[in-house]
């Protein structure tokens, strides 16, 4: 097991020269990125050379038009560098092929801990399923659990870790991963170590309850086996700026009657106080970050942050701060519809974490068929540059765009497919993406999240298809089916009888339809040619 920053903070060095970052193979990135930088910074007497020459001296391209370098120029021990990078290169593409080897993608936090971008959510799981889902994501190579103290299982999610843990151990020391490889890479995160976002609740604003609250995660994450050797690094989150009665679920005064006397005791209601009581909060993390940062324990805080702020909160944070946020949790919708928090947060280097990614995205595809479609487009184009039999599916390709961008994720999945398919090797097995292919995405993903659509790509190149679900009866799901491997990927989920749902596509693609038992399977090959329209009523 690896853990490497992730390929939007490797390449952000290569895109300033303009380079295709696209056209390099899984696994080739990260040590073309050293190698870059001190060939761009090798000599003293010229200024750095360009990220775009230095990319196509290593590559043996002649396409250079750096006006000051020339790939002869490159001294010794450059030359070096580039025989070492051909010998590392063929080294490390063999090892992105072994599925074996898992690279967990991790970002830096300003205070220089490193936080796992892929992680999973389970603040809103039922406690029975906690152990099973927990479990199972560690054994997916995932080192990031979410929840949050409202949701009452921080116990049992360090129970689940715990168990999980030993049971990766185990399956370690067997064989199915690569133990020693683990013990000798030089990481930046320890192997026995699982981060675990934690938030407090907007009852508990106020500094001294805040503190009550903080106290009472701790305990809880640290109450485990005598004798564990399990880290549990703490990501502690203000899950609200307030309490805001606009919000149809919150309620305020209710909450407040219905919180137990000791919490009432410890401080004022914040919903009285609603513009200051997160403000002494967050003097409450900075003071308990100061005390459990680093402090050799078991368990410790690693980093403090806010979910769920806007941007004038945001700022007005960082003007009363000692301590700078490390982490922000916010909707998915923040990273395309709200440029001017994005911006700020990586002005002042605060990682973003998103969550509703699945829910919000993937599960619009029946209000946006043609968005949905560019993502199954880029899923096509990436799957032709990787080994045969490799898939991206929509979902895999959005979290890959995300955790490529810096972002962390930590989508809800409770079965195990769902898991391997929000899993980091699955992420890290996508292909870098192009510019290109990350503006179709941002676009399509922005149309999603708005529960509205896009023109097709190509107007004029592609089959306007109607399928109708003729049934008296029971729903349908329609799926498109691949080409070159047959895999199946769904495209309109739960059509009810009756209903009509239009999309673009391509004269030969087969799409197919079931019933919601999956007993019945009808195939559909489109054969009008571009520009035309063809109709599916759908009779099984």
């Amino acid at each position: 097991m690896k853990f490497v920053q992730s390929r939007d903070t490797i390449m952000k060095t290569m895109r300033k020269g303009k380079l295709d970052a696209g056209v390099l193979p899984v696994g080739s990135s990260y040590t073309l990125h050293i190698l870059m930088d001190g060939i761009t910074h090798s000599n003293e007497n010229k200024p750095p050379m360009s990220p775009h020459t230095a990319y196509h001296c290593i590559m043996g391209h002649n396409r250079v038009s750096d006006p000051m370098w020339k790939c002869g120029q490159l001294a010794g021990t450059v030359k070096f560098s580039v025989s070492l990078f051909c010998l590392l290169f063929s080294f490390s593409f063999a090892t992105a092929l072994d599925t074996t080897d898992v690279e967990i993608p991790v970002v830096r936090l300003h205070n220089g801990a490193h936080l796992p971008l892929v992680g999973i959510g389970v603040g809103n799981l039922a406690h029975e399923q906690i152990r099973d889902v927990v479990g199972s994501a560690l054994q997916s190579d995932c080192r990031l659990i979410d929840t949050a103290r409202a949701s009452r299982n921080e116990h049992l999610v360090v129970e689940a870790i715990e168990s999980g843990m030993n049971d990766v151990t185990h399956s370690i020391v067997a064989g199915t991963h690569l133990f020693d490889q683990m013990s000798k890479v030089d990481t930046h995160l320890p192997v026995d170590a699982v981060h675990v976002v934690t938030k407090v609740w907007y009852t508990h604003l106020g500094y001294d309850r805040t503190v009550l609250s903080v106290g009472e995660s701790l305990s809880d994450l640290a109450a485990t086996a005598s004798g564990t050797t399990i880290k549990i690094r703490v990501h502690v989150l203000l899950h609200w700026s307030r309490c805001d009665d606009r919000i149809s679920w919150m309620d305020c005064e209710g909450e407040e009657e219905g919180l137990p006397a000791y919490v009432k005791e410890a401080g004022p209601a914040p919903h009285l106080n609603k513009e200051t009581s997160w403000k002494e909060s967050w003097k409450a993390l900075e003071d308990l970050y100061t005390e459990h940062h680093d402090n050799g324990e078991r368990v410790s805080i690693e980093s403090i942050g806010v979910s769920n702020f806007d941007l004038t909160d945001m700022e007005e944070l960082l003007h009363i701060s000692r301590i700078m946020p490390h982490v922000m949790q916010g909707n998915v919708w923040s990273v395309v519809h709200d440029p001017h928090l994005m911006k700020f947060l990586e002005e002042n280097n605060i990682v973003f974490q998103a969550y509703n990614v699945m829910n919000g995205i993937i599960a619009q595809e029946r209000e946006s068929n043609s968005a949905f479609l560019i993502l199954i487009r880029i899923c096509e184009e990436l799957e032709q540059t990787m080994p045969e039999g490799r898939t991206v599916p929509p979902s895999m390709l959005v979290l890959a765009w995300l955790v490529q961008s810096d972002i962390s994720i930590i989508p809800r999945a409770s079965s195990s497919d769902h898991q391997m398919d929000n899993s980091n090797s699955a992420i890290m097995s996508v292909p870098i993406l192009s510019e290109d292919q990350q503006n179709r995405i941002e676009s399509a993903v922005s149309a999603l999240l708005r529960g509205e659509d896009l023109p097709s790509e190509e107007p004029h190149d592609s089959v306007l298809v109607t399928f109708v679900n003729a049934l008296t009866h029971g729903s349908i799901d329609i799926f498109w089916a691949a080409p070159d491997t047959g895999v199946e990927t769904p495209v309109l989920e739960e059509v009810s009888p009756g209903e009509s749902f239009d999309l673009n596509t391509h004269p030969g693609h087969v799409f197919v339809a079931y019933d919601q038992e999956r007993k019945v399977r009808r195939q559909f090959r489109i054969e009008a040619d571009y520009g035309g329209h063809e109709h599916f009523s759908v009779e099984l």
